[in-house]
């Protein structure tokens, strides 16, 4: 009985740990509607070893030939929305990447070379994720990025 009352006030305390940062909430302009989806990853700056999150938003647009020979639409993805955010907290000390919250400090992942391109690469270790979306308000959209940590 014991140790289930020490693991549910272990899951609890771990869980008020948990945060939600807004890292990007900007409007941008976009004159059809069409699907759009936007991406975010981590990026660092390895001579500041400072963090980023990298935004887009994509559109998939359809172009018709306007040729009776190909009634097939050609579909074309473009950039629509590009921005490099930085994260006030989110550092590489070491070969980890920290975030540094206000209440305490968490360990996003590591910096390591990728094995077949010798690139280096962020290696993510579930304790940070990023949460991207679109929110369509009549003729705007706006991009809003968050980072969440467990």
């Amino acid at each position: 009985m014991n140790k289930l009352i020490l693991a549910i006030l272990a899951f609890c305390i771990s869980g008020a740990q948990a945060a939600e940062i807004n890292v990007l909430e900007t409007n941008y302009r976009s004159v059809h509607d069409y699907p759009t989806q936007v991406h975010s990853r981590f990026a660092v700056d390895l001579d500041t070893h400072e963090g980023y999150v990298n935004v887009e938003a994509l559109e998939e647009r359809v172009i018709s030939s306007g040729s009776p020979r190909s009634p097939m639409p050609n579909r074309m993805t473009v950039v629509v929305f590009s921005d490099q955010v930085k994260v006030d907290g989110l550092m590489l000390m070491g070969d980890k990447i920290i975030y540094r919250g206000e209440t305490a400090d968490v360990e996003c992942g590591k910096l390591g070379v990728s094995r077949v391109f010798k690139r280096p690469t962020i290696y993510l270790n579930g304790n940070c994720s990023l949460s991207s979306r679109i929110v369509k308000n009549r003729d705007q959209r706006k991009v809003v990025v968050k980072l969440i940590t467990k």
